[in-house]
């Protein structure tokens, strides 16, 4: 599953936070408050159950699970050539995340938002076929269901506040 999937769910949520536009039941926050940081959080907090569930009077789909209908993954780096087609992907565990700090950066015609989260585990279930090559000389083709469990404790770029281990997404809009 791409993680553009996953950046463009949190673009469209933030969009409509910052802009005040929304016409769903979420409170925006005021850019110019000395509080939009902790606003940003505590109301990212208090609708994620519902962003979980999904809004489908404006299509917007359930994050838990997440579906995938279809994708291809390309790898063109050194020794590894290979395309891996994802089909019928689910991936469960976005409703266990804990957001520790949000912030937002604006620069003239640039906004940046910061989240500081932890998803303990992600369970990425779906058909793959991979075609490709190690090394230029052996072969790799196969295809099946593929089951992947993603722990993130054991990713290395990570910070450490207070003895918790908080990854960094960054979004860039």
């Amino acid at each position: 599953m791409s993680p553009y999937v996953l950046y463009s769910v949190f673009v469209v949520i933030f969009g409509l936070f910052i802009t005040g536009e929304s016409k769903l039941p979420i409170t925006s926050c005021k850019r110019d408050s000395d509080n939009y940081s902790a606003c940003l959080k505590r109301y990212l907090e208090e609708t994620w159950p519902q962003l979980i569930k999904g809004y489908p009077e404006i299509n917007f789909p359930s994050l838990d699970p997440l579906y995938y209908k279809y994708g291809i993954i390309v790898f063109n780096s050194g020794e590894i050539n290979a395309e891996v087609i994802l089909s019928d992907t689910t991936a469960t565990g976005l409703s266990r995340a804990n957001f520790y700090d949000v912030r937002t950066h604006f620069l003239d015609n640039n906004f940046r938002l910061e989240i500081d989260v932890l998803v303990p585990q992600i369970i990425i279930e779906g058909e793959v076929k991979l075609n490709g090559t190690l090394g230029g000389i052996f072969r790799i083709a196969d295809k099946g269901t593929v089951i992947i469990i993603l722990f993130f404790n054991s990713i290395i770029n990570r910070i450490r506040r207070a003895q918790r281990s908080i990854y960094k997404v960054y979004f860039y809009i």
